[in-house]
């Protein structure tokens, strides 16, 4: 994942969503057994999950070369995967769907009263022969995981630039909306009470001056479960479409 700071307010910086969490969990009124790295771990899980459901996509215009393949660092320098590439084509309608390979349907005069041109069936037989030569080489696109790099094919020369649609390694707290903020915080809060609740259930009584006392672990454990699932369901709402992948 790459940090990409924009201009963040101080209550959006891991520092201060760290000291939100302690307030959360009663610090200051009650012992809170987190350390900072814990702390941090909990705001950590909450990028990896938000970054898993709901991401980033952002859109870049690439201009291409004679080479069918372009690798991640040609595109960005935060790519995480392709998810679209849209091809600049020539059609105007279904009657140009093949414009691109200069295929059209129709395209000579119609014979009229028996005069000149060239009849409809035989143009559109034409036209059936052409697109049968050219569905194999339909414009496609394959993202290589393994080599993060895009994979064009076929390469046209009239084919200058495309469009690529990327899932982003970039995190920003910048561009979270308000609700989607609140989400991120309240996964990290969640994520925060499973720690404690499972160092609580280990040390289940603690000794006080007064004798000793039960720790509320199990508990915790039980509303942090019951916190995940609400959470999940709204951010996994908020997921991007699934595209289909095929090796």
């Amino acid at each position: 994942m790459v940090d990409c700071h924009s201009d963040w307010s101080d209550d959006r910086a891991d520092s201060a969503i760290g000291a939100w969490i302690k307030r959360k969990l009663g610090c200051d009124i009650i012992g809170v057994e987190l350390s900072e790295e814990q702390l941090a771990d909990a705001i950590s899980d909450s990028r990896e999950y938000w970054m898993m459901w709901v991401g980033r996509v952002r859109m870049v215009n690439l201009s291409l070369t004679s080479s069918r393949e372009y690798p991640a660092d040609a595109i960005g320098p935060d790519v995480d995967s392709v998810v679209d590439v849209f091809f600049d084509v020539k059609n105007e309608g279904w009657t140009d769907i093949y414009g691109w390979a200069d295929v059209e349907l129709n395209p000579f005069q119609y014979t009229y009263e028996g005069r000149g041109g060239y009849s409809g069936l035989a143009q559109y037989m034409m036209y059936r022969d052409d697109v049968r030569k050219i569905t194999s080489a339909d414009r496609d696109w394959q993202w290589d995981r393994a080599r993060r790099t895009l994979i064009l094919s076929p390469v046209h020369a009239d084919l200058t630039n495309v469009m690529v649609s990327y899932l982003s390694r970039c995190f920003d707290y910048g561009v979270l909306s308000t609700y989607e903020w609140k989400l991120f915080k309240d996964y990290a809060l969640m994520s925060a009470m499973k720690t404690l609740a499972t160092i609580r259930m280990k040390f289940p009584e603690k000794p006080s001056a007064t004798g000793t006392f039960t720790m509320d672990g199990s508990e915790m454990w039980a509303n942090a479960e019951a916190m995940e699932m609400r959470i999940e369901e709204k951010m996994e709402r908020m997921s991007r479409p699934i595209a289909i992948i095929t090796d």
